[in-house]
């Protein structure tokens, strides 16, 4: 992800050439999908820019405004394909996502980082109550849920 907060068209293409050109260099790939975590504002430009235009498949927010983000739930639009430019037609369109909590972080039970309260997952139902297919079913139940808002 660029920086999107006050930036120069210039400043948003180099940057992503040098993402990609790092990931290309160090990973052997170029990535297909396009992940804002912290986005502030989403532009034409950067839609353009993370497009079919330069290969993306998708496009995912980590966040929008909550007022947009409460609309598009309640209309079952948090999924969409963003048409950026309509000079460049469909070679700038992308899928695109929003995380339907509008923040960043994991759904809740779902965190096994070390500042979180989720215990380890244990795969011996000798050692712990909570089952591996517990857990696939509450994130089956979680996935049903969000489903919810988005088309079709």
């Amino acid at each position: 992800m660029h920086d999107e907060a006050t930036t120069h068209y210039i400043a948003m293409v180099d940057q992503t050439t040098c993402g990609h050109k790092f990931l290309s260099e160090e990973f052997g790939a170029i990535p297909r999908i396009g992940w804002q975590l912290d986005p502030f504002g989403h532009s034409a430009t950067q839609a353009a820019l993370l497009s079919a235009e330069t290969g993306f498949d998708a496009l995912f927010f980590g966040r929008i405004d909550y007022q947009d983000r409460t609309l598009r739930q309640n209309e079952s639009r948090l999924e969409f394909v963003w048409n950026a430019s309509p000079s460049l037609g469909s070679s700038a369109s992308v899928w695109t996502s929003s995380y339907y909590t509008g923040n960043y972080s994991p759904p809740p039970g779902f965190c096994w980082d070390t500042k979180c309260s989720e215990d380890p997952i244990q795969d011996d139902p000798r050692i712990n109550n909570m089952t591996v297919k517990d857990l696939v079913d509450q994130f089956v139940d979680l996935v049903q849920g969000i489903h919810k808002f988005t088309p079709g």
